[in-house]
């Protein structure tokens, strides 16, 4: 499979069946053509974008909760398969910069099962509505290759929105200022190619014909401006008002350069010495404060949208893009704090390395205090007694509601080779219409778990959780652990544990 058969699978461009058809839900279609070849060709402007593109590759991304658990352990060294995260975050900046939309798209495995993002370049986006109301982004691409995927699945992010509800508008503003920077260039070239050639004009005399005036021209310069000539021009006595022709291009002095440079650099969000390496700690901190954590900020929201559900989100799961902002000081001032912070017990030993950019030690996840020093490899408890005897209280009883609660697995249990096991399926029914609550405990994932459960509501079974646990039991323990809590577990592979005692 190719990278476009991961973004955009053949075998389900849409979802839903009953999809029939689209409507294009605005007239507004982003075209991200750019100046004369795009503004990244400009060197000054791919200065400031890959300036703020750099610091943005130092982001942390990470997922928070309980939910998506598999998706969680794939990205968490990786977005996808192709891109580290640092790859993955200069180029969502610059993208971002280019074009003032950036659409990061999931990447399906074979089973349509979303294992990681990828930050996509199309030529033009249309933003479509089905006949069910739901919303989808269809790209184009410069190879002719088109995609559709659902816009909730997609982490969508622009800038200088306006005429469009959903996108940005183009890069059109900075066209002025693009067109003063190639004028500028143009004269300088101009300016050395007129530096190399010499140029002269002569009144010459006895000359009757304009052929002999041609034939005089060459002789002139064969002998005069070769390659093996002595560097001296000699001039006939036939030659007379002798006088240099010299050419002079308008180049822009030093204080409208740095005009032109302001509006690029006020543009992007960047300065001169963050482009040189050259800023501040004060300067670097206005710099993250006004460039970094907003991308960081729209990023970590955009990500979270797109990988857990509104319900998952409200227990927490979610999606962080954060920088150590210690990372934006100088050498020296990192010192300092490490030796403050650090005696304070504010830093962990591995905080403290991760300024100096060392790996993590093993047992480096610990704070000290002044006067309290411990070797770092000795085991620290990280559970206070009031805390453990908290944590032992609340699992000392299985009971966290008033309904009696059967997980129930699938797979040889529910049905076997296709076929239901019609007494276990009654048996359940009556006891859902008893009050209890039933929950389908199952390893099946994506359109087979969607099968299973289709299956299930033919024989007329149907449960009130999916591989998720109640709500009395997620409000008791804070969320929803990957172990589902019940007072019955059916599964053709249960066995029930006896104590010895």
């Amino acid at each position: 499979m190719g990278l476009f058969d991961w973004l955009f699978p053949k075998e389900e461009p849409v979802r839903d069946k009953n999809v029939e058809s689209f409507k294009l839900l605005t007239a507004y279609q982003p075209i991200f053509y750019n100046h004369n070849g795009g503004i990244y060709e400009s060197a000054l402007v791919r200065s400031a974008i890959e300036a703020k593109a750099r610091h943005i590759s130092k982001l942390k991304v990470e997922l928070q909760g309980e939910a998506q658990q598999a998706l969680k352990v794939r990205m968490k060294h990786a977005p996808n398969e192709w891109q580290t995260y640092p790859q993955f975050l200069a180029r969502c900046s610059t993208i971002l910069d280019c074009t003032n939309n950036l659409f990061i798209v999931p990447v399906q495995n074979e089973y349509l099962e979303t294992t990681g993002f990828f930050p996509v370049l199309p030529e033009r986006v249309k933003l479509l509505e089905d006949n069910k109301g739901k919303l989808w982004l269809k790209y184009s691409f410069r190879e002719s290759y088109d995609g559709i995927v659902e816009f909730d699945r997609c982490a969508y992010l622009n800038k200088h929105q306006f005429k469009s509800d959903f996108f940005g508008s183009s890069n059109h503003a900075l066209s002025k200022t693009m067109d003063l920077i190639s004028i500028q260039d143009q004269a300088i070239e101009e300016a050395v190619k007129n530096s190399a050639s010499y140029r002269f004009m002569a009144q010459v005399n006895n000359f009757t014909s304009p052929e002999d005036l041609a034939e005089e021209r060459q002789r002139f310069t064969r002998e005069n401006l070769s390659r093996d000539n002595s560097g001296i021009l000699l001039f006939p006595n036939t030659y007379s008002n002798i006088s240099q022709i010299s050419a002079n291009p308008y180049t822009v002095d030093d204080q409208q350069m740095k005009l032109i440079k302001d509006n690029v650099f006020d543009y992007f969000g960047v300065s001169e010495k963050v482009m040189q390496g050259t800023a501040n700690s004060q300067e670097l901190d206005a710099f993250f404060n006004s460039a970094i954590e907003p991308f960081a900020i729209a990023l970590s929201e955009a990500m979270s949208r797109a990988i857990y559900t509104e319900k998952e989100r409200s227990f927490g799961n979610h999606v962080y893009v954060n920088a150590n902002r210690l990372q934006y000081m100088s050498q020296s001032e990192k010192v300092t704090v490490a030796k403050e912070l650090g005696d304070r017990g504010i830093l962990t030993v591995n905080e403290i390395r991760e300024l100096f950019n060392y790996a993590p030690l093993a047992a480096g996840d610990v704070a000290f205090i002044r006067g309290e020093y411990k070797p770092v490899d000795e085991k620290v408890e990280s559970l206070t007694t009031t805390e453990d005897e908290e944590q032992a209280r609340k699992f000392e009883s299985r009971k966290y509601g008033d309904q009696k609660v059967i997980a129930v697995d699938y797979d040889d249990c529910l049905f076997r080779k296709g076929k239901p096991n019609t007494k276990l399926i009654e048996r359940l029914k009556k006891e859902k219409d008893n009050g209890t609550i039933l929950i389908l405990w199952t390893c099946r994932s994506g359109k087979s778990l969607d099968f299973a459960i289709e299956s299930c509501k033919k024989q007329g079974l149907v449960f009130d959780k999916v591989n998720e646990n109640t709500d009395d039991t997620i409000k008791h323990f804070g969320n929803d652990s990957r172990k589902v809590n019940a007072d019955l577990y059916l599964d053709n592979k249960a066995e029930k544990v006896i104590y010895d005692d």
